[in-house]
């Protein structure tokens, strides 16, 4: 379980260009991302030991802000209802900074991985599993 479990690197010629403001201006010459892609590559027999590969399918990649910004509204809410330390809980640019490290893995991911999961289950908009995809019963 993990957001970037079973992620597969993506072709050199697709990390030219960065995705996001944190990639051209803090990644200019892809350094960052041709190395999350070799350790992609690394990660991959790990990854191939998985029995079985159970995708949940988001509608589009905003929804992944929309959501994360939802949970940590709750969280801050939870905190401040019971006296809480509300340190670790992000803010709306901090989420945004947070989600783009994970933009170019997500999105490729939304692209190739819903052909190859054994299980797709497909989320709709207000959260709830709309289609269930079984494609291998191994």
């Amino acid at each position: 379980e993990g957001w970037c479990v079973s992620a597969r690197p993506e072709s050199i010629d697709k990390l030219k260009e960065p995705v996001n403001l944190l990639e051209a201006n803090e990644d200019q010459y892809g350094i960052w991302r041709n190395y999350v892609n070799d350790q992609l590559t690394q990660y991959q027999p790990l990854f191939d030991m998985m029995d079985y590969l159970i995708m949940l399918k988001v509608p589009s990649f905003e929804k992944i802000y929309e959501w994360r910004n939802l949970q940590e509204k709750k969280l801050l809410k939870h905190c401040l209802d019971n006296n809480l330390d509300t340190y670790n809980v992000m803010n709306e640019q901090q989420i945004k900074r947070f989600i783009m490290h994970y933009e170019r893995i997500t999105r490729h991911q939304l692209h190739e991985m819903p052909a190859r999961a054994d299980l797709l289950l497909t989320v709709n908009n207000k959260h709830k599993i709309c289609k269930v995809d079984i494609k291998n019963t191994k």
